[in-house]
C-alpha cells in the first residue's frame, strides 16, 4: 500500500521521518502517481474489501464468508430490496444490479457480517439512513446518503454496541441530525475516503456525559473531506479517535472538539478555517462517575493550519496522556500534507462508480460428500490496465495470470484465520436447507433441497477458505480430493485448538505479557485496572522493561484480552503454572 507510516520504524525510535517533498503537477495523473495511497488493492477482486481497512476498523471482513445477494430493485421493501438483504441473519455480501435512488420510510436495520457494496453502480439513500445496531462485521462501500429527515435521523447511526464496522468511500449529506454518529459503546470503527457536505453536526463520537461505558469507543478517521460542514469533524466524549490525512475547510464553529475524558490523535490533516479562526475546541463537562468537570486532550503532530487559521490547542503537561496509535495497530499509510495531497483529498475523495474489469457467474452445487462441480461461463469481458485480457469461451483456461484467486486479506485478523468461527457462521442450516450431520470440516457445507443450484456473479464469488488449496487453478477431476484433504486438515486443526483452550486453568498461574507503558501516567492506568481484575493474587510492573507479570487463578487469554482493554499488551513468555513464583512477586495487588 505504498509508504505506510510503520509505528515501530519511525514512532518508537523516538526519530521524526524525513519526509520527501512531492514534485508539484496540475495534472491529476502526475500526482496520484506521486502520493502513497492507502488500498491500492481492494478493487482488484470483488471481495478483496475483507479485512483491508487500516486503523481500529481493520478486522471488519463483513460477508466474506457469505453467499452474494443481488438488490435488484429500488424499492424500499420487499424481495430483491437492499432491506431485504441487510435484516437476514446468515453472512451475505450485497451487490447493487441497478442505480437510482432508494427512498427509506424508516431506517433499514443491518444486521451483523454484511457487505453493502455499492460499487459499480451509483445507489442514493434518502430519507431515513442504516442503523448498525449490536452487530459486529459490517463493511459499507460506495453509497450516497442524502436528505434525512426526522427526528434523531442520522445517515449512519452506529449504536448500541457495535463493532468491528467499516464505511469507505461514502458521500452524506443534509440529514435532520448527524451524518454518522457512533456511540453506546459501539468501538473498533474506521470510517475513510469519505466525502461530507452541506450539514450542520457531521459527527458525534460519544452522546452524553452520563454514558461512561462509552471509554470503549475507539474509532480511525482518514482520508476524508469535511466540505463547509458547521462542526463536528468530530466531537468525541470518552473515546479514542486517530484523525490522519483528512482536509477540514469551512467550518462554522470548530473543526475538532475533545469533550469529557477524550483523547484525540491529530496526524497530519489540513484545517483550513472560514468564519471561525480556531480549529480544535474543548468542552468541559462532568462524567457521571466523576466529582470534577474535565474536558479532553488533543494531540497535533504534522497537521497543517492554512491561511492564518489558529490552532488552539492546549498545552498538554507531564501528568496528562493521549494514546498513540502503535499502541493498537503498527502500520498505517500517512502522507506529509502536501498540496497533492490536499488537491487529491478535494476533487477525488468524492464517490466513485467502480467498474469491474470482468464479471463471472459461477453455478455451485453442493452435495453431502461436499463435492464441488460448477460451470463457469464469462458475463462479460473487459481489458483493464495492468490486467490481461479474459476470453469468453465457456472452458477457460486457468492460466497462472488469470486473476480469480481469493483475495488477499489480512492473515492476522483472528475472524479470518479462524475456521470454527467460521463454521460457527455459516453451518446453521437455513429454509429449505437440511443440516449435513457426516460433515465436519469448518466451512460452509449446504445440502439443498433437490439440489437445486445457487448462482453467484462478478469475479472471487467463491472464495477459497483462508489457507486452503488454490481450487481454481485444481483440474476438475480433483476437487474432490482437495475439499476431502482440507476437511481432514480442518478437522484436526480444530481438534488441536479445542484441546488447547478448553482445559481448566491450574490453582494458580504466572503470566508475563509486553505492555505499551509510555508514561507514569500509563503505569497507573495498568496498575488500577489490575487491582481490580478477578482472580489476581499478586502482580508485578516493571515500567523499564515494559513488562507486567500477574499471578492468581487467572489464563494467560483472559488476562491478555483485559489488559487490552487499556493498553496494547501480548504474552512474552508462555504461562507458568509454579506457585512459588508467585509468592516471590514484589508487589501485592
Amino acid at each position: 500500500m505504498g509508504n505506510r507510516h510503520v509505528g515501530r520504524s519511525r514512532l518508537n525510535d523516538g526519530n521524526r521521518k524525513a519526509y520527501r517533498p512531492p514534485h508539484s503537477s496540475d495534472v491529476m495523473q502526475n500526482f496520484t502517481m506521486e502520493l502513497h495511497l492507502p488500498y491500492s488493492n481492494v478493487d482488484s477482486k470483488l471481495r478483496s474489501l475483507a479485512g483491508q481497512a487500516e486503523g481500529f476498523g481493520r478486522f471488519a471482513i463483513g460477508g466474506l464468508h457469505g453467499a452474494l445477494y443481488r438488490v435488484t430493485t429500488l424499492a424500499d421493501d420487499g424481495p430483491g430490496s437492499l432491506r431485504d438483504g441487510c435484516r437476514k441473519k446468515e453472512p451475505l455480501w450485497i451487490i447493487f444490479e441497478v442505480s437510482g435512488t432508494i427512498e427509506l420510510s424508516s431506517y433499514v436495520n443491518v444486521a451483523s457480517y454484511k457487505t453493502i457494496d455499492g460499487r459499480g453502480q451509483r445507489v442514493k439513500l434518502v430519507g431515513k439512513g442504516l442503523r448498525l445496531k449490536e452487530c459486529e462485521h459490517v463493511i459499507i462501500c460506495n453509497l450516497i446518503f442524502e436528505g434525512g429527515r426526522g427526528h434523531d435521523i442520522d445517515g449512519i447511526q452506529i449504536k448500541p454496541k457495535a463493532q468491528n464496522i467499516w464505511i469507505d468511500r461514502c458521500s452524506l449529506s443534509d440529514y435532520d441530525d448527524g451524518l454518522i454518529d457512533i456511540t453506546r459503546q459501539s468501538t473498533d470503527i474506521t470510517i475513510s475516503r469519505c466525502h461530507f457536505r452541506n450539514h450542520d453536526k457531521t459527527m458525534l463520537i460519544g452522546a452524553d456525559a452520563s454514558h461512561t461505558d462509552d471509554r470503549c469507543i475507539r474509532v480511525t478517521i482518514h482520508h476524508c473531506f469535511f466540505d463547509g460542514t458547521r462542526q463536528r469533524h468530530p466531537r468525541v466524549r470518552f473515546g479514542k479517535v486517530h484523525l490522519y490525512n483528512n482536509y477540514t475547510r469551512n467550518w462554522g464553529i470548530y473543526a475538532v472538539c475533545a469533550s469529557v475524558e477524550a483523547q484525540i490523535f491529530s496526524q497530519c490533516n489540513f484545517y483550513e478555517a472560514g468564519q471561525k479562526a480556531v480549529a480544535f475546541k474543548y468542552y468541559t463537562e462532568k462524567a457521571a462517575d466523576r466529582d470534577q468537570e474535565a474536558s479532553g486532550l488533543i494531540r497535533s503532530e504534522g497537521d497543517v493550519f492554512i491561511d492564518g487559521t489558529k490552532h488552539g490547542l492546549l498545552s498538554l503537561s507531564s501528568e496528562t496522556c493521549v494514546f498513540h496509535p502503535c499502541e493498537y495497530y503498527e502500520t498505517w499509510t500517512v502522507e506529509p500534507p502536501s498540496d497533492n495531497l490536499k488537491h487529491f483529498l478535494q476533487h477525488c475523495v468524492t464517490l466513485e462508480v467502480w467498474d469491474f474489469p470482468f464479471l463471472l457467474t459461477f453455478k455451485v452445487s453442493y452435495s453431502s460428500t461436499f463435492y464441488l462441480s460448477w460451470e463457469l461461463r464469462f458475463a462479460q469481458s473487459h481489458t483493464a490496465t495492468g490486467m490481461d485480457e479474459i476470453s469468453s469461451s465457456s472452458s477457460p483456461s486457468f492460466s497462472p495470470t488469470t486473476p480469480v484467486r481469493g483475495p488477499e486479506i489480512d492473515r492476522h485478523n483472528p475472524l479470518i484465520r479462524d475456521p470454527r468461527r467460521i463454521s460457527k457462521l455459516l453451518s446453521k442450516p437455513q429454509a429449505g436447507e437440511k443440516k449435513n450431520d457426516e460433515s465436519g470440516d469448518g466451512f460452509a457445507k449446504e445440502t439443498l433441497k433437490n439440489d437445486e443450484e445457487k448462482t453467484w456473479s462478478r469475479s472471487d464469488d467463491f472464495i477459497s477458505p483462508p489457507g486452503s488449496p488454490d481450487i481454481f487453478s485444481t483440474p476438475l477431476a480433483d476437487i474432490h480430493l482437495v475439499a476431502e484433504d482440507y476437511k481432514d486438515a480442518n478437522i484436526q486443526q480444530q481438534q488441536q485448538q479445542d484441546s488447547s483452550l478448553s482445559s481448566s486453568p491450574p490453582p494458580m498461574q504466572v503470566v508475563v505479557m509486553r505492555v505499551s507503558l509510555h508514561c507514569r501516567g500509563c503505569e497507573r492506568k495498568i496498575r488500577k485496572h489490575i487491582s481490580k481484575m478477578e482472580g489476581v493474587s499478586s502482580f508485578n510492573i516493571d515500567f523499564a522493561a515494559k513488562s507486567v507479570m500477574i499471578a492468581g487463578n487467572i489464563t494467560p487469554l483472559s488476562v491478555v484480552s483485559s489488559i487490552s482493554k487499556v493498553k496494547n499488551a501480548h504474552l512474552s513468555i508462555e504461562q507458568v503454572s509454579s506457585c512459588t513464583q508467585g509468592a516471590q512477586l514484589q508487589e501485592r495487588g
